[in-house]
């Protein structure tokens, strides 16, 4: 390590050759004079009074000059600084805003996307299969199911489609997807006990009669509820009305899970889109 005092030789040569400069010029120039000097007492006071105040005020205003570069070099890094830290909030407040518009979109997209999944789901569009029944008239009950089936797909596989990845749901996210499978699962088995029972009582079959296919086909539920029956007996409406009227009962229940869990994970996506705003 270099000695603590080397770093004041420079200020200490400066001030030797400022205080020697004079006194070796005089030498050098009267020297073939022979003479010690030039000049008197009086006027040698008279010259470094002079000399003196001319330097110690360049120095000064050396000293005042170096402290504000100093100070103007600080005074510009801070102002970089704050202008760095300007330019990146502003930055990052842009890119929130951006997402932030664009979430926005994704959210009232999911939202009617939601909306449209969970209509399906109204018993309403059951009981119009059920009161079909009563016509005999399977070919139109068919295609009720079956566009009824697709509607469900559709929308389903839209949901699923606008959902963020796996890996990146918060639990909101992941117990309503758990939902929306489940309730998708029994609403279809829900529909397609209704079609084995329109087949039913439209072709007047007898529990017997039932093709072991088209039995395998419906819920255990249903299975046992047909069981239930003499082997002979065709079912009437009625008895197909009360059936179907308890194969459906569950979705009443189904339905409002489904759309609270749809209005829970709207809600807290909408307070995470919201959040973009106040980083």
């Amino acid at each position: 390590m270099k000695p603590h005092y080397r770093k004041y030789i420079k200020t200490i040569i400066f001030i030797i050759i400022i205080l020697g400069a004079p006194i070796i010029l005089n030498y050098l120039v009267f020297t073939p004079s022979c003479q010690q000097s030039a000049g008197d007492l009086k006027d040698w006071i008279t010259f470094w009074g002079s000399y003196l105040s001319a330097v110690i005020s360049s120095m000064i205003a050396f000293a005042i000059l170096v402290i504000q570069r100093k100070d103007n070099q600080i005074e510009n890094r801070k102002n970089r600084n704050n202008n760095h830290i300007e330019n990146e909030n502003n930055r990052q407040l842009q890119l929130n805003v951006l997402t932030y518009q664009q979430q926005s979109q994704w959210l009232n997209n999911l939202r009617e996307t939601m909306i449209k999944n969970i209509i399906v789901y109204q018993t309403n569009n059951l009981r119009e299969i059920i009161n079909l029944i009563k016509d005999k008239n399977l070919s139109l009950i068919q295609q009720k199911t079956k566009d009824l089936l697709e509607r469900l797909i559709y929308t389903d596989t839209e949901v699923a489609m606008m959902m963020p990845d796996i890996n990146t749901q918060d639990d909101y996210l992941i117990k309503y997807n758990d939902k929306r499978k489940e309730v998708y699962e029994k609403f279809s088995v829900i529909v397609n006990d209704l079609q084995v029972l329109s087949v039913i009582f439209c072709q007047q079959l007898s529990i017997k009669d039932i093709d072991n296919t088209l039995f395998s086909a419906v819920s255990t539920n249903l299975k046992m509820t047909l069981g239930a029956y003499k082997p002979d007996e065709k079912l009437s409406y009625n008895q197909v009305y009360d059936i179907s009227d308890k194969i459906i009962l569950p979705m009443d229940t189904l339905f409002e899970e489904i759309r609270m869990f749809a209005l829970s994970c709207i809600g807290n996506e909408q307070k995470r889109i919201e959040s973009l705003l106040k980083q």
